[in-house]
């Protein structure tokens, strides 16, 4: 026995209208997730830069917390660096505080026995947070600037890496010369954090009496890492500014 045709066709309109009704609301969820999604990424990047901003401005203000705080507040820095890497790296760059705040962070996280996430960090910096690219592509990415090339993500590179070689190689806070059978590079502590570093940027560890600046330098600028020479250069500049 057939149905009435007439109440058939209300009932499968009735059908359409509720599956356009439940398509509408979808994209409109859609169209309001995006925007959010934005937001919350922007936040994060902001949350980043402020984070390590009041770092830069107060350095020194790490070593009146806390072991609990000084816990937190390196937690803190390093999920912001591994959020925006860039930002942070420029923003050690450019403040005039940056290269303390860099060694002041990279000693206390080698002081905590924190090495191997330090290491991360490193990777990170030098991938730009681009951790599925090689580092070489990475680095060799050039810009304009004024009519002329430059290479930032190589020369911000350079300086975290600068940072952490000035630590290992004992130098103080704020400059001047390595010191001998002083500082972290060379003692029994870091021997673990050597061989790790070495291990994750693919190098093999420094020669007794090599100098953390010498080995950093040469095995991130060398034919085997791949970088133009243009990048190295870059690259080059950045650590050398860091580690004066």
């Amino acid at each position: 026995m057939t149905g009435n045709p007439m109440i058939m066709r209300l009932r499968v309109r009735a059908k359409v209208g509720v599956i356009k009704r439940c398509i509408l609301v979808l994209v409109a969820q859609i169209c309001l997730a995006a925007p959010l999604s934005a937001q919350q990424t922007r936040s994060a990047v902001e949350q980043a830069d402020e984070v390590w901003a009041t770092f830069v401005h107060s350095p020194q203000a790490l070593a009146d917390l806390s072991s609990a705080q000084q816990l937190e507040h390196l937690d803190q820095l390093g999920e912001a660096l591994v959020e925006d890497p860039v930002s942070v790296g420029d923003l050690l760059e450019a403040e005039m505080g940056g290269r303390t705040a860099l060694r002041v962070y990279v000693l206390a996280m080698l002081e905590d026995g924190r090495g191997e996430e330090l290491a991360e960090h490193v990777l990170h910096v030098l991938h730009a947070g681009q951790r599925g690219r090689p580092i070489a592509d990475v680095l060799n990415t050039a810009d304009q600037q004024d009519g002329s090339t430059w290479f930032p993500l190589a020369e911000q590179a350079g300086f975290f890496l600068g940072g952490v070689a000035a630590v290992l190689d004992g130098k103080a806070e704020t400059g001047g010369n390595p010191s001998i059978g002083f500082g972290w590079f060379g003692a029994n502590e870091t021997t673990r954090d050597l061989t790790l570093l070495a291990e994750r940027l693919g190098m093999q560890p420094p020669a007794e009496n090599q100098t953390a600046a010498d080995w950093l330098l040469n095995g991130q600028t060398n034919l085997a890492s791949a970088l133009s020479r243009p990048a190295a250069q870059w690259f080059e500049k950045g650590f050398r500014e860091a580690y004066r």
